[in-house]
C-alpha cells in the first residue's frame, strides 16, 4: 500500500523499512498510534521519534554549554528505563533554560520507550511551550498527542491536534496531522467533525488511500446513525 508524507509518496518497502529500526521499546506506541490513527498515523510517530534524535544529537556538537551537553549524552547513551527518565528529570531542573527543550525532548522519548504515557505527554508538552510554533515545538507537540492517545486522553488530544493545525499554514495540514485528528474526534464523542475531516480528505487526496479515508467517513457515520437510533424513545402506547 502507498503511503504519503509531505514530499510525496514512499515505498511499502521503505515504510517496512523503517518499522525494523524501530526499538521493541517503541513498538507499543507504534502499534496503538497505527491502530487508532490509521496505518498513514505510524509515519508521524516514526519521523518524531528520528527527527526528535537528530536534532537532540546535533544539539550535542553545536551547543555552547558544555558540561549540560555532556550529562544529557551520558543519561541517554547509558541509562535505561526508569533510571533514564529519573536522571532526565533531575538534569531539567537545575539546567539553564536554554537547554531545556532538548532535555524534555529525551525525557519524553524515554517515557515513551519505558511505557510511562504520562510522564511523556508531561514532558512533550512542556518541551512544546519552550519552542512554541518551531518545528521542535511542533514535533514535541505530536509526541504529547500520541501519548495522550495511548492513555485514553482523546478530547484533550484532539483539543491539542486542533490547536496544532490551526498553527500551521494550509500547505503544511499533513494529511497524517489531519488524519489523527478525525481519529482522536471519533473517540472524543465528536463524529460529525471526524466525518467532516475524512471526506475532506477522500476528495483531496487523489490517491489509492483517498478510498480508505472515504470508507472510514462512512463507517463512522453508520455508527453515530446506530447511536441515535438507540438513544430514540421506544413508540409504544405510552402511560395510562
Amino acid at each position: 500500500m502507498n503511503q504519503q508524507n509531505n514530499q510525496g509518496k514512499a515505498s511499502p518497502g521503505l515504510l517496512d523499512g523503517i518499522q525494523n529500526e524501530v526499538s521493541a521499546e517503541n513498538a507499543p506506541l507504534l502499534q496503538f498510534i497505527t491502530r487508532h490513527a490509521g496505518f498513514i498515523a505510524g509515519i508521524v510517530l516514526l519521523l518524531l521519534l528520528v527527527l526528535g534524535g537528530m536534532a537532540i544529537w546535533n544539539w550535542y556538537h553545536k551547543g555552547r554549554l558544555k558540561e549540560t551537553r555532556e550529562e544529557l549524552a551520558k543519561i541517554n547513551m547509558e541509562l535505561k528505563g526508569a533510571d533514564r527518565e529519573t536522571a532526565l528529570a533531575k538534569l531539567a531542573e537545575n539546567a539553564p533554560d536554554s537547554t531545556k527543550l532538548f532535555i524534555f525532548m529525551s525525557l519524553g522519548q524515554a517515557a515513551q520507550e519505558n511505557g510511562n504515557p504520562i510522564l511523556a505527554a508531561d514532558a512533550y508538552a512542556r518541551a512544546a511551550k519552550l519552542d512554541g510554533d518551531g518545528p521542535l515545538g511542533l514535533t514535541a507537540a505530536l509526541g504529547s498527542v500520541g501519548s495522550l492517545l495511548m492513555q485514553g486522553e482523546y478530547v484533550q488530544a484532539l483539543a491539542l491536534l486542533q490547536e496544532l493545525e490551526a498553527k500551521l499554514p494550509q500547505a503544511a495540514r499533513s494529511p497524517q496531522l489531519r488524519q489523527m485528528l478525525a481519529e482522536a474526534a471519533a473517540h472524543a464523542g465528536k463524529p460529525e467533525l471526524a466525518i467532516k475531516t475524512y471526506e475532506a480528505l477522500a476528495n483531496e487526496i487523489k490517491t489509492p488511500e483517498s478510498a480508505y479515508f472515504r470508507a472510514r467517513a462512512e463507517a463512522i457515520a453508520a455508527d453515530m446513525k446506530k447511536d441515535k437510533a438507540g438513544d430514540r424513545p421506544e413508540s409504544g402506547g405510552g402511560d395510562k
